[in-house]
């Protein structure tokens, strides 16, 4: 069993996400009809519980956990995985941050 914190797994969603941030952003501003200029670099705390609460690859649990920091705050939630479970995780972050949805700005 591997002891990762919850702030463990939004550092994997935020570098695992980064890549599409750009296309993202751009498609939110469009369909705000916002400016063409938009916040660059890496994804913000807002962002990254955007991504997680509108993931369907997640269960509730698991978006629980990583969206209510608690009193302690994220590194204070322990969270236990099998290293199958992380996979599965990465395989279903990497997954969401690739779907049109999300990319589109839905």
């Amino acid at each position: 069993m591997k002891q990762l914190t919850a702030a463990d797994l939004r550092g994997i969603v935020s570098e695992i996400m980064e890549h599409s941030m750009e296309q993202r952003r751009k498609a939110v501003s469009d369909n705000r009809g916002g400016p063409d200029r938009f916040i660059e670099g890496e994804p913000t705390d807002r962002e990254i519980d955007e991504f997680i609460a509108g993931n369907p690859y997640l269960d509730e649990e698991i978006i629980g956990q990583l969206l209510d920091p608690g009193s302690s705050g994220y590194s204070g939630i322990i969270i236990f995985g099998s290293e199958e479970e992380l996979i599965e995780f990465r395989k279903n972050i990497l997954a969401w941050s690739m779907s049109g949805s999300w990319l589109g700005g839905k």
